[in-house]
């Protein structure tokens, strides 16, 4: 309540919060936090007791996934992380730039004829009409096509993003169930909290394969542990591809981040808390295996496949 002071003016009173410091705290809700983002890198347990502490008092979990979601979306979009995609792509592209600097087709002449490019002298040949009308063709269906690629990694981004956000949905709730049946203490909040922080090392992954494709200029074909099955239409081979292409040392080190958060902060024994991670994220490849089957098998179906693959890396 305001209050007046003896010379007759109007005073606020102290213990109201003003508008600029409500709206200040309102706005803080809303910072990602990258240093502690940084510590889950270097100092996980820390991060984990500092979660435990707050205890429902400003829990962040938009932080991590705003971050890995940001770099898995940009990996889609670059189709880093697209097997299928990527291998069509280096087909008609060798280098696997998605660029193509082809110039089997331009006429002669230009700089080497010593006349403007494209331009060549009496050496050019005559074009025919077979051959324009097929160049005009080709050059109508450029920018349609160019278009369909665009919207396709688009699709393979959202799609990916997606799929990291139905992941992390299910870790959290079936660490969450399997901490409460091995006695330690059930919070389907705090279990999503935590869950949300050990996501860090999926975007690093991330921004690993970004950074492996401009390094090199080529997407990498073989996710995971993928590489060590041969590319049959066999339905084992479909699901052994999927499950072993999920299968990294980031995967593994998720787990690891995993079983700390739970044994910090449900305050379970180690043997427990490890072996709760390690079923819940097993658990979730699995399925997300069998709908890679799934989907492989509906592959006849007018899908887009490219978008449904997203849901399961």
């Amino acid at each position: 309540m305001s209050t007046t002071n003896r010379q007759g003016e109007y005073a606020v009173n102290p213990e109201i919060p003003s508008f600029k410091k409500a709206k200040k705290e309102k706005n803080k809700k809303f910072t990602v936090d990258f240093k502690r983002v940084g510590l889950m890198i270097t100092s996980p347990r820390r991060v984990f007791t500092d979660i435990d502490r707050e205890n429902h008092h400003g829990l962040d979990w938009k932080s991590p996934i705003l971050i890995t979601g940001l770099f898995i979306f940009l990996a889609g979009l670059l189709m880093v992380v697209n097997p299928t995609s990527t291998a069509d792509s280096q087909v008609s592209n060798p280098s696997g730039t998605g660029f193509s600097m082809n110039f089997s087709n331009m006429n002669p002449g230009g700089m080497q004829g010593g006349v403007p490019m494209g331009m060549g002298g009496t050496n050019q040949p005559a074009v025919t009409d077979n051959e324009d009308e097929t160049s005009t063709d080709e050059f109508t269906t450029q920018p349609s096509s160019s278009s369909s690629s665009l919207l396709s990694r688009f699709l393979s981004a959202l799609g990916d993003v997606l799929g990291f956000l139905i992941t992390w949905f299910l870790i959290g709730s079936l660490a969450n169930l399997l901490t409460v049946s091995f006695g330690g203490q059930g919070n389907t909040r705090m279990a999503l909290v935590y869950s949300a922080w050990t996501v860090v090392p999926l975007g690093i992954r991330s921004l690993m394969q970004i950074l492996y494709l401009f390094a090199t200029g080529s997407a990498i074909n073989a996710a995971g542990l993928s590489g060590f099955v041969s590319s049959t239409a066999t339905g084992g081979a479909v699901f052994l591809q999927n499950l072993l292409s999920q299968i990294d040392i980031y995967l593994i080190w998720q787990i690891v981040l995993l079983s700390i958060g739970i044994n910090v902060i449900t305050e379970i024994e180690k043997k427990k808390a490890v072996l709760t991670a390690v079923i819940s994220v097993v658990i979730v490849v699995l399925l997300k295996s069998l709908l890679g089957l799934g989907i492989e098998q509906l592959s006849g179906l007018s899908l887009n496949s490219v978008s449904l693959n997203g849901l399961l890396r």
